[in-house]
């Protein structure tokens, strides 16, 4: 896809739950994925989109993607100039922003419409649709306050730094000195998942590194990293990873 000074260029496209390795675009893009869920793994920083997210792409910044189970389908625009320069106004492009917003799959829906019936009014409706999908990202991306980034930012270092102990939400906001219900709000909007989410997510990469790495007893994994106990742990585990604690043993 390549944006000429006056169009803007979109297409939908599915994608297997085969991962994707670290690639990059030769020209910035927007990315709205319509169904299915991925993590993305950007700038340092790793989140789980589902649909309404929207993610803007510099040209060539590496980035790389994993699938769940029934894989994705996005829609992807190239901006025309215009376009970008009406975000560059308004939003850090270079940071790789994102919103998440149930309007945006809506509209998202009305694009691939107009992409399938393919007429002669079709291009008309499209760049219509295209800048309000570019305004809906200028309003959305642009909330994000730098509280709320400061707060998630705190609460993932509390979490990181307590992964052995129960952190709730309540607990957790407190300490970083926001309502529940916004930092709730916030995680998911910065990360595509809630704290207790993110929590597991780490908790699981640190038994992982642990059962791999170290010939620590099972039990004592289990503890270090927040688990009930050893059969909680490998529950956990072999919906993760596909297999138990001591199976990825045996194969190491």
């Amino acid at each position: 896809m390549h944006p000429s000074a006056a169009t803007a260029h979109a297409r939908i496209s599915r994608y297997s739950s085969t991962p994707m390795a670290v690639h990059s675009h030769a020209t910035p893009s927007l990315t709205l994925v319509l169904n299915g869920r991925y993590e993305e793994t950007i700038r340092g920083r790793s989140a789980w989109h589902g649909a309404g997210a929207l993610l803007f792409y510099p040209p060539g910044e590496p980035h790389a993607q994993l699938f769940a189970p029934g894989g994705a389908v996005k829609l992807s625009l190239a901006p025309a100039a215009a376009m970008l320069e009406y975000l560059t106004e308004r939003l850090p492009l270079a940071e790789a922003p994102v919103a998440t917003a149930p309007e945006l799959v809506r509209l998202g829906q009305r694009m691939a419409q107009e992409l399938r019936l393919a007429d002669a009014h079709s291009p008309a409706a499209l760049e219509g649709l295209s800048w309000e999908l570019v305004a809906l990202f200028g309003r959305h991306a642009g909330h994000r306050s730098t509280q709320d980034t400061a707060s998630v930012t705190r609460a993932r270092e509390c979490i990181a730094a307590h992964l052995d102990q129960p952190l709730s939400i309540a607990r957790l906001a407190a300490l970083c000195g926001i309502h529940p219900a916004r930092l709730a709000r916030a995680f998911r909007r910065e990360l595509g998942l809630g704290p207790g989410e993110y929590q597991r997510k780490l908790r699981l990469e640190q038994a992982l590194r642990l059962v791999s790495e170290t010939e620590a007893p099972l039990g004592e994994v289990a503890l270090a990293c927040g688990f009930c106990d050893q059969s909680h742990l490998s529950r956990a585990f072999k919906a993760a990873y596909g297999c138990a604690p001591t199976a990825l043993r045996r194969c190491s």
